[in-house]
């Protein structure tokens, strides 16, 4: 069985490495230009794949059918090339942020949370936040609620993470410092982003953030999920 990542800049991942700890099959990186994501889910020799920033939207007109999940994010994070050689688009992000979150111990229920960015990922966040019953404010560079008015939303309780600010080779999430979360309560900080955080927190609670171990988990159960090992 060949698996892998599909992604434009994947120099940063580990996920080969915590497959191979996990199972008994090939795990590549597999980087792409947009120009060349087409050709590559058309004609790659690959059985099953998860899918990263910035094209898990981009997938979506290449797959055969979705899962009721992948439907409802709008978002495919795991392909499987079924025996007809057709596409199957599935999504565990949600799975794996709702794990998260449920395994930190926070409370968001009533909670004012914001979620920064408005890709993939954040729609999955969006999603769990609301279901758990968070007030969610989503952070975009041009919508009403953007990074210039952060200090608006000091009394949020939580902030995601979805964007590609800290990940590898930046480490530092440009723009947030300590006094936009500046208020008294329960504070808790969440990254979609895998590196090592070096952005201060100090008045906040850094709960549980998605590591390579838990986004590695998260992909394997897509797998898992649909017969793939």
């Amino acid at each position: 069985m060949q698996c892998g990542l599909l992604g434009r800049k994947l120099s940063h991942s580990y996920s080969p490495q915590i497959h191979s700890l996990l199972a008994d099959y090939s795990y590549g990186l597999f980087e792409r230009e947009p120009e060349e994501v087409e050709d590559f889910l058309k004609n790659g020799d690959f059985t099953a794949i998860n899918v990263t920033i910035p094209y898990k939207k981009d997938v979506i007109p290449y797959c055969a059918e979705l899962t009721p999940r992948a439907i409802a994010m709008g978002a495919v994070n795991t392909i499987v090339r079924r025996p007809d050689g057709s596409l199957l688009g599935h999504n565990t992000d949600y799975f794996g942020f709702q794990t998260m979150l449920r395994t930190s111990g926070l409370s968001v229920d009533g909670k004012k949370a914001l979620v920064l960015g408005s890709g993939g990922a954040s729609v999955t966040a969006v999603a769990v936040l609301r279901e758990m019953g968070a007030r969610v404010v989503v952070i975009s560079r041009t919508g009403e609620d953007n990074y210039e008015n952060l200090h608006l939303h000091a009394d949020a309780a939580l902030l995601v993470n979805t964007t590609p600010v800290g990940m590898y080779p930046s480490k530092v999430l440009a723009g947030i410092t300590n006094d936009i979360l500046l208020n008294k309560g329960e504070k808790a900080y969440q990254d979609c982003i895998k590196n090592e955080v070096t952005a201060e927190f100090d008045a906040c609670v850094y709960a549980n953030i998605a590591t390579t171990a838990m986004a590695a988990r998260t992909s394997f159960h897509g797998l898992l999920a649909m017969g793939c090992t």
